[in-house]
């Protein structure tokens, strides 16, 4: 059953007429590369950027709203201010206390100082106590803490983290695990056998890219009772090597980093515990939660996720075989003597996504997101020992984010979108408490625009809602939660709303269903170009045909056409159109479809359904009498880059492409992403030659730009090379250009300038 509640007042209604009739501002420039791109020549088309914000709470225990203005950082009490008037916001004096304690360090300005605690503010730290970075050295301090350097050289100290307790720090140097007292600067060394190849409490580079996240390389994790660490040791000695090239200097220079590529050696992972201060000599126990050797696995299997259940001694992990077509949830009692215990099993023909640990209730139970078995992802309340499963989310409803549970009122809450799937997002509000099947029932939080961004206070009282739409930019408001218990809804504060300075009135998008051949159907949106009107069903008679350009990700389960502000890229959009080059974006059935319900179908040959979808676009375009048939080009980066090339390669649909920091071929990227949707490529040879644009160089069709960082360490710049030898051995010709120095993203300065400028030149020459 789907019920819904409107929570917030129609606030920002008028919002989405505001740039229906909008006067031409003279001081506002055209749209150009310049304007949009250029580090010096840019023009703040989107003024007043949202605002960050941080919910804290007060002495007496009620939730405080931060939030950074000009000024400084404000304070608003959520439970004093129900009207839309920002006037009464005040500066909270939190701030002057921090950087008091910072200042009192000494060598660190007032000016330097604000900088810390704005950035201190910016993360998820504790304002009570927290690790500070400072240059080289690290200092502790807090409201409940007296300041002090913890150590002038920390340049060798990596994910230097506080204990829950805040008396000891845990670090990883050199390989090893260490803790240090606070209180006397005593150092235990928990670990003693680290090595450029045996990482204890550190992430190898695949395990940070694809398992944990971009940048993360922290891999152990401190219990509730701060007397224990769980930490991973990887093992990297037969991963091989791969060499990076740079042209610096006369000579050059090169990076070695361990990357396992499809079907190479994985590095090999244990799960370990370190319990420590449980005497006066300092004596470290090291105990074994999960070894390849002991418990039946393979060496190259995956620890995907660890982390300790509130107020035991259990360590709970999650364990994937290297395929990723099962999954186990293990529990861990480091107190006992007994081997782990399985409590979810789960296995899939075609792959698994890792969705993160269980959220433990009062009863024992937990909740858990899978993705089983429909392919739709729901909400399960597990029983403790695994043997009882119920749903707490309906099946036709794709959860993307398990945002907050509130244990004591036994409610949680959880983002996606009932009606329009991968392309809106809403707040909902959900029972936790387990129901019959069927009868799982979703309470809609947020209304008015399609897109919400949501942070809760800490209990659960307020919403800070960051709304907008594909043209409305960011509002962001302040809001009651428990309103949903009330009859009326409860008038929502308006915080703040970023402004489009536009050169005239902008084109409108046209909203699009794109129907493939078996019957799915894709979404997507239009600008048409300015020459032919602001709507695509309009003026069916005019003989004047455009062209178009499909932008496109299509990566499984990213979506692109998203119903939410995206600042630049809706510019860029707009500058195309305007130019006279309609801009179509579009997502395939794995990107943007039912969840893995339909994600799973691309397994084991990436590239050629989502060619065959984006076929279908441009056989939607086709049928629009403002579409020149014959000048449809496609641009992607990474993922949608080499989408770019294979549907070049793999149809005749296009005959302009832009593809940057492409993969080529699925035997030329890591193993962890790659083999989850492809398999081993000895398992699966025919899938890996027949997806491979760079196999059938000699069947492009069109004109294609290759586009790449010369220091990309996640997507080597030999892909590129290996398909431009290809195309030139093909005799094909294209046009291709290198970022020196850059790396997968080139997002800044003068090199994000020079590539937009030269896609612009080459879609002017090619497309235009």
């Amino acid at each position: 059953m789907i019920r819904s509640a409107i929570v917030f007042a129609v606030l920002i209604t008028s919002l989405t007429r505001l740039f229906a009739d909008q006067p031409v501002d003279e001081t506002v420039p055209a749209l150009t590369i310049q304007t949009l791109y250029h580090p010096k020549e840019r023009f703040k088309y989107v003024e007043s950027p949202t605002p960050l914000t941080r919910w804290i709470t007060s002495q007496d225990g009620s939730s405080l709203l931060l939030v950074r203005r000009e000024k400084g950082w404000m304070q608003i009490d959520p439970q004093a201010k129900r009207s839309d008037d920002i006037e009464s916001e005040t500066l909270w004096p939190g701030t002057d206390i921090l950087v008091s304690q910072i200042t009192s360090l000494g060598d660190i300005d007032e000016r330097k100082a604000r900088d810390i605690v704005s950035g201190w503010l910016m993360s998820d730290r504790s304002l009570d106590r927290a690790l500070l970075t400072i240059g080289g050295s690290i200092a502790i301090a807090g409201f409940e803490q007296k300041p002090e350097w913890i150590t002038r050289q920390s340049s060798t100290w990596n994910d230097a983290t506080l204990s829950p307790d805040g008396q000891q720090i845990a670090f990883v140097q050199d390989h090893d695990l260490y803790v240090m007292s606070i209180e006397n600067g005593r150092l235990t060394r928990l670990t003693d056998d680290g090595s450029p190849n045996r990482l204890n409490g550190r992430l190898d580079w695949v395990y940070q890219e694809e398992v944990y996240g971009r940048g993360n390389f922290k891999a152990f994790w401190w219990s509730e009772d701060s007397r224990s660490i769980a930490f991973l040791r990887i093992d990297t000695s037969k991963v091989l090597s791969f060499t990076i090239t740079t042209s610096n200097g006369p000579r050059g220079g090169t990076v070695v980093e361990r990357y396992p590529k499809a079907g190479d050696p994985n590095p090999s992972a244990e799960l370990w515990v370190a319990t420590f201060g449980q005497s006066s000599d300092d004596s470290v126990s090291l105990k074994p939660v999960f070894m390849p050797s002991i418990n039946d696995a393979d060496d190259d299997s995956l620890i995907v996720r660890v982390g300790w259940r509130p107020g035991t001694n259990e360590v709970v992990f999650a364990h994937a075989s290297r395929v990723q077509d099962e999954l186990t949830l293990w529990r861990y009692d480091v107190s006992g003597n007994s081997p782990p215990t399985a409590i979810v099993k789960e296995s899939s023909q075609q792959w698994l996504e890792v969705l993160g640990l269980p959220h433990w209730l009062p009863s024992g139970d937990f909740l858990w997101l899978s993705d089983l078995p429909s392919g739709r992802r729901r909400v399960w309340r597990i029983s403790e020992d695994g043997s009882r499963r119920v749903p707490l989310t309906p099946e036709n409803f794709d959860v993307r984010e398990l945002v907050a549970i509130d244990r004591d009122k036994m409610i949680g809450w959880v983002t996606g979108d009932l009606g329009r799937g991968t392309v809106g997002q809403h707040l909902y509000q959900i029972s936790l408490v387990a129901a019959t099947t069927g009868d799982e029932t979703l309470h809609q939080v947020t209304s008015d625009l399609p897109w919400h961004a949501v942070s809760l206070s800490d209990d659960h009282r307020w919403i800070v809602d960051r709304a907008s739409s594909l043209t409305v930019p960011t509002v962001m408001s302040l809001a009651a939660l428990e309103s949903i218990q009330v009859p009326e809804p409860v008038a929502p504060m308006r915080l703040h709303s970023e402004t489009l300075r536009f050169p005239g009135n902008p084109i409108d998008p046209v909203w699009a269903s794109v129907k493939t051949p078996d019957g799915l159907e894709l979404p997507g949106y239009v600008f048409p170009p300015i020459g032919y009107g602001s709507s695509i069903t309009k003026q069916a008679g005019d003989p004047q045909k455009f062209p178009v350009l499909i932008e496109v990700y299509g990566g499984p389960l990213a979506p692109t056409v998203r119903d939410s502000w995206s600042s630049t890229r809706y510019l860029f959009h707009q500058f195309l159109a305007a130019e006279g080059i309609g801009v179509m974006v579009v997502d395939n059935r794995s990107s943007g479809g039912r969840g893995l319900a339909d994600a799973w179908s691309i397994h084991r040959r990436v590239g050629e359904l989502e060619t065959n979808d984006m076929v279908a676009a441009t056989e939607w375009l086709k049928s629009q009498p403002w579409v020149d048939s014959d000048r449809i080009g496609i641009r992607g980066w990474s993922f949608g880059g080499f989408l770019a090339l294979h549907a070049m390669t793999h149809s005749k649909a296009f005959a302009v492409g832009v593809a940057g920091g492409s993969v080529t071929d699925w035997q030329n990227y890591d193993s962890i992403y790659t083999e989850r949707f492809m398999g081993l490529p000895s398992d699966n040879q025919a899938g890996y030659a027949s997806t491979s644009p760079l196999r059938a160089a000699s069947q492009l069709h069109g004109r294609v730009l290759l586009l790449h960082g010369e220091v990309d360490d996640n997507v080597h710049l030999s892909n590129t090379l290996q398909m431009a030898e290809a195309l030139q051995n093909a005799g094909k010709m294209f046009d291709m250009m290198i970022y020196p120095g850059s790396a997968h993203g080139i997002r800044f300065g003068m090199p994000t300038y020079h590539l937009m400028a030269t896609t612009w030149e080459f879609l002017k020459r090619e497309l235009k």
